[in-house]
């Protein structure tokens, strides 16, 4: 009878959002969209870095984007500064997803453009995103990028044109090949995001 009066008491204050004698910060279900909206979307925002705008805009113009989608020719990219002067595909692709819920579809263009940018690695190249690994091997991503050093062992990379995913830290020229390796987790919330534009 315990457990079950337990499980009931818990189920409730689950139901309704609130704990016992808790009066403030207590986000479920409206009261986190509203916090996401009145907080911590606008404190993202304050992170954005525009092509053309922000010098510290760390991924090649989208006009250095050759496999960059139709519908977005012409849109400026828009690239999260997670880290002063460092792009992160986990910082991009959670503000992408978050774009899409907002229903904010220009943002989500102009983020996908520097998401594709950052795919892309480095300008008047063939597109090198994802070539490189996440260790510490000390090479330069412009060699990797232009072909003078081979793409490591192991790593998919231009097996299929147009399809790359963004290295996980940008720009490349900060942490060499070890910039270059995708990360899944930022992939996926991206791909969330880009689920939006359908």
């Amino acid at each position: 009878k315990m457990r079950l009066k337990v499980t009931i008491a818990a189920s409730t204050l689950v139901s309704i959002g609130a704990a016992p004698g808790a009066t403030t910060n207590v986000f479920f279900s409206v009261n986190a969209s509203a916090h996401l909206h009145d907080t911590y979307w606008p404190a993202w925002k304050e992170l954005f870095l525009t092509e053309d705008t922000d010098s510290g805009y760390p991924m090649p113009a989208s006009s250095d984007v050759p496999d960059l989608l139709g519908a977005l020719k012409g849109v400026k990219g828009i690239a999260v500064n997670t880290d002063p002067g460092t792009t992160v595909t986990e910082g991009q692709g959670y503000a992408m997803f978050v774009a899409g819920m907002m229903g904010e579809i220009d943002t989500l263009k102009s983020l996908t453009v520097a998401w594709q940018a950052n795919g892309q690695g480095i300008a008047n190249v063939p597109a090198c995103g994802g070539c490189g690994v996440n260790d510490d091997s000390h090479i330069d991503a412009q060699d990797i990028c232009d072909g003078t050093v081979s793409i490591p062992d192991g790593v998919l990379c231009r097996t299929v044109d147009g399809a790359y995913m963004p290295g996980w830290d940008m720009p490349y020229s900060n942490f060499g090949v070890g910039s270059m390796g995708s990360a899944t987790d930022g992939d996926e919330d991206a791909v969330t995001g880009i689920i939006y534009l359908a």
